[in-house]
């Protein structure tokens, strides 16, 4: 009798928890290639900011489909209520009229300038002045931040590309002086092109800007309770080991 009870237990333990796991209401989450932070790789997604919203979403009992669109057509699912949530995503008052922002970010970037290792000791940043007699790659519509793109509309002395790995192979090959870049993405990106005998950066940060999974205002999904518990939980996953071992794979 004792046997067949918990057998019975063991079923229906199984048959809850596949229910449950059934059950889970999908959040569509959009965001682009942005490898250490996103990427995919063989049809299956990674990175740093992926895995901890793959561990946070469930905990509130929802699965996270993830697809990965380029970043102009990702902020329009949002804004138009297509697509449930958005990372990695920066904050500022014209997004936030139609996402809602957690209190805690999935992580902080830092913005550096990287530079052709051969300029080492001749380029310099202690200020935006340093960079008026320079030639600038910018990728097209990256916000980076106000006082930078102030400086160079001013200096007249940028060149604008479609992506990161074109400023980049430009920087390595001497046709451009500074390259500016999130500083993991930058190094990431140098791994991949077989650059980082090439290229470096300088120390000092021109900006360091927390990156959010923001949800869309339009989703029916979507409550600003939801949003509150996402950041409790995401509080709390910050504490776990999972996500200490997380960390320390992308950081260091």
């Amino acid at each position: 009798m004792g046997k067949k009870f918990f057998g019975l237990c063991f079923v229906l333990i199984t048959f809850v928890s596949a229910v449950s796991a059934f059950g889970a209401e999908n959040l569509l989450v959009c965001t682009c290639e942005w490898p250490p932070y996103e990427y995919t790789e063989n049809g299956k997604t990674f990175g740093f900011a992926t895995e901890v919203i793959k561990n946070v979403l469930p905990r509130l009992g929802y699965n996270p489909e993830i697809k990965f669109v380029p970043w102009k057509r990702a902020v329009e699912m949002v804004k138009n209520g297509n697509a449930d949530g958005i990372f990695s995503i920066s904050y500022n008052d014209t997004r936030a009229e139609f996402l809602y922002y957690p209190e805690k970010s999935i992580h902080p970037s830092e913005y550096v300038l990287f530079i052709n290792k051969s300029n080492v000791g001749n380029l310099k940043f202690d200020s935006f002045e340093d960079l008026k007699p320079y030639r600038i790659g910018v990728t097209r519509e990256y916000a980076y931040s106000e006082e930078l793109w102030t400086s160079l509309k001013k200096f007249g002395n940028y060149e604008e590309v479609a992506t990161d790995e074109v400023n980049l192979t430009k920087l390595a090959v001497g046709r451009i002086d500074y390259f500016p870049s999130e500083l993991l993405v930058g190094l990431e990106l140098a791994k991949k092109l077989k650059l980082s005998d090439k290229v470096t950066y300088l120390d000092k940060r021109f900006k360091t800007k927390d990156y959010f999974l923001a949800f869309s205002k339009k989703s029916p999904k979507i409550s600003p309770e939801l949003v509150e518990k996402f950041s409790n939980e995401l509080a709390g996953f910050m504490e776990t080991e999972t996500y200490k071992a997380i960390y320390n794979r992308y950081y260091n």
